[in-house]
C-alpha cells in the first residue's frame, strides 16, 4: 500500500507506465529506453508504481486513449525537409497528456524541486479545469540529411523517437522558470513552468528570453483555438545539436 501520485488515496500500487503503451507498439521497430543517470539505454518501458488502479484504469486511460489519437492521426511519422505541419486538438486534453507523461517521468529521472513542483498539477491532469503557471508551445523538427563520408552515400536522419525531459535552459531567469520537453517524433512540444507563482510581466519576460536562446523557440498552442498549422519556414532540421547527451 502506497499514496496515488494523483489522488493521493492509500491504496494498492499498479504500474503505470511513462509513455502510453500505443505509441510505443506503432513504433516499426522496437525503441530503447535512455536513462540520463547512467547515461545507459535499456530494452523496455520505463514505468512507475505509484498509481492506484482506479487513476491507472480509469480517468488516466482516457488521457491515453486521446494522445493515441493524435499520435494516429497527425504525429505518427517523421516531416521531411520542406513540409508543413498541422495539428488540430482539443487543448485540454492535449495539455494533460502532455503533462501526465512528463510528470510520470519526473518522479524517477528528474530532480526533486522540478518533480515536486510537477506533483502540483496531479489534480489537474486527472480532473482538468483551471491550470495556471504553464505554458505549451510547439516546435516541429524535421528530418536532415547525413552523409557517410567514407562511402558518400546519404540517408534520412530523422527524430524517430519518443523523448521526455528537462530542456537545459541557462538564460535568465533560470532560477524561476524551467521548460520540460515531450517530443514525438517531428513534434517537440515545450512545457514551461514557474516554480512558483509568477505575474504576467515576468512570463512575458521568460518568453522573450527563450525565444533569444539558442534553441528554436517553437510557436505557442493557444488554449482558445482548435488548431495550429506550422509553415515551413517555422520548422527546423533535426541537428546534431538538438540530440544534447544522447549524441554520444
Amino acid at each position: 500500500m502506497n499514496c496515488c501520485a494523483y489522488c493521493g488515496r492509500i491504496a494498492p500500487p499498479t504500474k503505470e507506465h511513462i509513455w502510453p503503451n500505443s505509441p510505443i507498439d506503432r513504433f516499426e521497430e522496437g525503441l530503447r529506453t535512455y536513462n540520463p543517470h547512467s547515461g545507459q539505454f535499456y530494452t523496455g518501458d520505463p514505468t512507475v508504481k505509484d498509481v492506484c488502479g482506479d487513476c491507472n484504469s480509469g480517468r488516466l486511460s482516457g488521457l491515453d486513449t486521446y494522445l493515441c489519437s493524435a499520435f494516429d492521426q497527425f504525429m505518427h511519422r517523421v516531416l521531411l525537409p520542406g513540409d508543413s505541419a498541422r495539428l488540430e486538438y482539443d487543448y485540454d486534453m492535449l495539455l494533460r497528456s502532455l503533462l501526465k507523461i512528463t510528470y510520470n517521468s519526473s518522479r524517477v529521472m528528474t530532480d526533486a524541486k522540478i518533480a515536486a513542483t510537477l506533483a502540483r498539477f496531479a489534480p489537474f491532469i486527472l480532473n482538468g479545469g483551471h491550470h495556471r503557471n504553464v505554458s505549451l508551445r510547439l516546435q516541429i523538427v524535421t528530418a536532415s540529411r547525413a552523409l557517410n563520408p567514407i562511402t558518400e552515400v546519404s540517408h534520412e536522419f530523422g527524430p524517430h523517437a519518443l523523448r521526455t525531459g528537462t530542456m537545459a535552459y541557462q538564460g535568465p531567469l533560470q532560477q524561476r522558470f524551467f521548460v520540460r520537453l515531450v517530443g514525438i517524433n517531428s513534434y517537440w512540444f515545450f512545457l514551461m513552468f514557474s516554480f512558483k507563482e509568477e505575474r504576467a510581466i515576468k512570463w512575458r519576460e521568460f518568453g522573450e528570453m527563450w525565444s533569444q536562446w539558442a534553441m528554436p523557440s517553437g510557436v505557442p498552442v493557444k488554449g482558445d483555438a482548435a488548431q495550429i498549422t506550422i509553415p515551413k519556414e517555422k520548422t527546423t532540421y533535426f541537428i546534431p545539436a538538438l540530440l544534447g547527451k544522447l549524441r554520444s
